[in-house]
């Protein structure tokens, strides 16, 4: 009988164990942001972009709040696959059009500059373009609305307003 136990023990450590790899190995490859954005400074350029929506002035802006941490996360863990594409073929794009405009790429274009590029890009008649400027500014706007600043300082959200007292007498009215 003691042969038995370690033989169904052993199985199962093993069957464990060669689980727990390829689960280890999926998750790897679902997690990786390397394969949505290929190129090194898309996370600089969607800060930038994020940061021209909404600048820093007396309250934080896009860059101070992180929003383009926010952005990325949301495009790899909650976007399909065809939506995460068209979002890298859009930065590319951006680069593309402001090189078209200003003959030098996004980053190191002035203010007005920029502006310029996303006003150019809003009134393309390119359906890409459009759609790109669209997820963009939906998930600065979402990014920004949900930022802990806005949201205590700003709306006044308190996450537990108040106590529960289980314990206190009800008085009819």
């Amino acid at each position: 009988m003691k042969r038995r136990d370690l033989l169904k023990n052993l199985l199962l450590t093993a069957g464990v164990l060669a689980a727990d790899v390829t689960w280890s190995k999926s998750l790897q490859s679902a997690g990786s942001i390397k394969g949505i954005f290929p190129r090194a400074d898309d996370q600089k350029l969607i800060a930038e972009i994020m940061e021209t929506f909404i600048p820093e002035t007396a309250t934080p802006g896009a860059k101070s709040l992180k929003l383009d941490h926010f952005a990325m996360r949301m495009i790899r863990d909650c976007y399909v696959q065809n939506d995460q594409n068209l979002f890298s073929k859009g930065l590319a794009l951006v680069d593309q059009v402001a090189l078209g405009l200003h003959n030098k790429n996004f980053i190191s274009g002035s203010k007005s500059e920029r502006e310029l590029v996303l006003k150019n890009m809003q009134e393309s008649k390119e359906q890409m373009q459009l759609d790109f400027i669209k997820i963009i500014k939906a998930l600065t706007i979402v990014g920004y609305q949900n930022s802990e600043y806005v949201m205590t300082n700003i709306q006044h959200y308190n996450m537990n307003p108040g106590f529960f007292n289980g314990c206190v007498p009800v008085s009819k009215s």
